[in-house]
């Protein structure tokens, strides 16, 4: 769902493209109107009067939850609430589910139906003395140009392992999808075995990352798919 940022009628149009490719409930918790800066104070303008039925064509959009935010009160959702209770949700087109990764900017479909997708494995320490040693230092310098090299090269994906013998993936891992993240629009594979790190890979990661290295050992599923 939506909530803050735009009033009723500029978040309307982003509610249906959200409803245009998802089955999953929507929610939608738009300010009361755009924020206006008077006499040094930001003001919201909207009235409970005139904000209950500007949520109308939220719903019919296929909003199933709707509310307010900034600049809202009691009044507010209690106008919303009369607006909208004998209101149904726009019946949506079925969506048949996708397998998707993104980063913070790009998007990828994966499946039998579309191109295959180029993975480019360079950022991986194993075997490669100079950047196991330049990790240890704190140096990503190498991580970065490996990228831009692959990203120019054509990979649709980048992996990226940090398993440097004697260290601590975590902070390493944490580190590289920091750096990467802000440095290409190309969706991340994370590459490791241990959970810990595989867990501060997706926490800080702005995007929907492949997951690699997962076997089908009990402790491994276990971990990963709890």
């Amino acid at each position: 769902g939506i909530n803050c940022s735009l009033g009723p009628e500029q978040i309307t149009p982003l509610i249906e493209e959200i409803a245009s490719v998802t089955n999953l409930p929507i929610s939608c918790q738009p300010n009361a109107g755009m924020p206006q800066l008077i006499n040094k104070q930001t003001v919201f303008p909207l009235t409970a009067e005139e904000m209950g039925p500007l949520m109308l064509p939220i719903v019919d959009s296929g909003a199933t939850y709707v509310g307010g935010c900034c600049g809202t009160t009691p009044a507010h959702i209690q106008s919303i609430s009369d607006a909208v209770k004998a209101h149904t949700p726009k019946e949506r087109t079925h969506i048949e589910p996708k397998t998707i990764i993104t980063s913070r900017t790009k998007l990828l479909e994966l499946g039998h139906h579309t191109k295959p997708l180029i993975i480019g494995e360079r950022i991986n320490p194993t075997g490669r003395k100079i950047l196991a040693q330049e990790l240890r230092d704190g140096s990503f310098i190498r991580v970065k140009r490996d990228a831009l090299d692959q990203v120019e090269a054509g990979a649709d994906i980048l992996d990226v392992n940090m398993g440097v013998a004697g260290m601590d993936q975590t902070p390493l891992m944490e580190r590289a999808i920091f750096e990467l993240s802000m440095l290409v629009e190309t969706p991340l594979s994370i590459d490791t075995l241990d959970p810990a790190a595989m867990e501060v890979a997706l926490k800080n990661y702005p995007g929907r990352a492949l997951i690699n290295s997962v076997n089908g050992e009990e402790e491994s599923i276990t971990h990963v798919m709890p």
